[in-house]
């Protein structure tokens, strides 16, 4: 009795994968036709595509037997075909229409397997023919004239086969061909055309940018200047400068606004030599107000009575450097300014501590005194001691308990 069973199973799956995959198959077939144009007259080509597509997955079905057939208004079959579908599952059909096929809608029958899909198209009535056909030649030839301006004022020469190529076309008759191929060129001066609009765009909105930009250099290089006539400084140049790039900013706002790009950038150009002019300007004022407070702290170190003589003559030397120009850089001359500058710190900062010292010792005072003389010459390497604690050293207590004690 198992064996029976086990037999009977066995043939069940083999009568299963003989008969499965056929129904399979016919489950599969997604069908998708499309006809351009949907209206001609008769003697017309109709282009038909079929793509077949599996209904459960989506993908291609190539290598897959199609059946076209083509009824006409009174039911009668006028064209039978029958292809395969290529690797991505598409059958491409070119359908020449009869000069005598009488006007009315046709059906398109495609059948796959035992699915089929359904189609139309229409012949259009012979009276409208002649109508539509002198429509099309005055379109044809108002695009030729135009395609031709651009030609010419291009000098695009891809575009000069093409324009002939259609030429030809219309002369022999086949005016859809010639429609198309002059309507890719319009297309392709289109597409050129945007491609140009775009790079004037991104132009424009550079300059934009650079003119606000240039608007908040010129009003911070103006509150400089105002700072500086609070000071007493002549900075009428810098100021008529500025004045100036301010009116071209305006004529330059004005130009990019009337789409004058190139124009705008010329002006542009300008406007950033005076603003650098007055930069300059002002940068010498700058200098000058840096003169005039490095004099005022060196008259105030050289009115301080903790200056040593040495440094009271380098400081000296500096001020009349200051007072006769006589120095190429300022930065130079900053660099020897601040060296002195530190040397008169640390000096004045020793001598103030020897000076304030009460009840020294015998031969304390001396080795002070030789250190500030070796700071003079350069030779001092030890720093300057940090805190009180550590200036009154061992020996300034030990002179002060000697002080007490006599």
């Amino acid at each position: 009795m198992l064996k029976k069973s086990i037999a009977i199973i066995l043939a069940s799956i083999f009568l299963l994968s003989l008969f499965v995959p056929q129904l399979v198959l016919r489950a599969q077939p997604s069908i998708k036709i499309t006809v351009t144009p949907r209206e001609v007259f008769a003697g017309d080509q109709v282009d038909v595509v079929v793509i077949l597509l599996n209904s459960s997955t989506g993908n291609p079905l190539p290598e897959t037997k199609v059946n076209v057939m083509i009824r006409n208004p009174e039911g009668l079959v006028v064209v039978k075909l029958q292809s395969l579908t290529d690797e991505q599952g598409i059958v491409s059909l070119n359908v020449k229409t009869e000069e005598d096929w009488p006007p009315g809608v046709y059906v398109i029958i495609v059948t796959v397997a035992d699915v089929v899909q359904l189609k139309t198209f229409k012949i259009k009535v012979p009276e409208t023919r002649e109508r539509y056909v002198n429509t099309t030649r005055r379109a044809i030839e108002m695009m030729i004239k135009k395609v031709s301006i651009i030609v010419n004022q291009t000098g695009n020469e891809a575009l000069r086969e093409k324009l002939n190529q259609a030429i030809q076309l219309y002369k022999e008759g086949n005016y859809s061909v010639a429609f198309k191929m002059l309507l890719q060129a319009t297309h392709q001066v289109r597409n050129r055309f945007k491609a140009i609009h775009r790079g004037r765009e991104n132009v424009t909105r550079g300059l934009s940018t650079a003119i606000q930009r240039h608007k908040e250099v010129i009003e911070k290089l103006k509150a400089i200047i105002a700072k500086l006539e609070e000071k007493g400084f002549n900075a009428t140049i810098a100021k008529a400068l500025l004045e100036k790039a301010e009116a071209q900013l305006h004529n330059a706002s004005v130009m990019l606004h009337g789409g004058k790009a190139n124009l705008t950038a010329r002006i542009m150009a300008q406007i950033m030599k005076n603003i650098g002019d007055a930069f300059s300007n002002l940068k010498r004022h700058g200098e000058k107000v840096s003169i005039q407070k490095m004099k005022e702290h060196i008259d105030r170190l050289l009115s301080s009575k903790n200056i040593p003589e040495p440094v009271k003559e380098k400081l000296q030397k500096l001020k009349a450097l200051l007072e006769t120009g006589n120095f190429t850089k300022m930065r130079e001359f900053a660099k020897r300014y601040h060296i002195v500058l530190k040397e008169a710190k640390i000096r004045r900062y020793i001598m103030g501590k020897v000076w304030n010292m009460t009840g020294v010792p015998k031969g304390l005072g001396k080795h002070v005194v030789i250190k500030v003389g070796k700071v003079a010459k350069g030779n001092f390497t030890g720093g300057i001691p940090k805190g009180g604690n550590a200036t009154r050293g061992r020996g300034h207590s030990q002179g002060r308990r000697q002080g007490h004690g006599g």
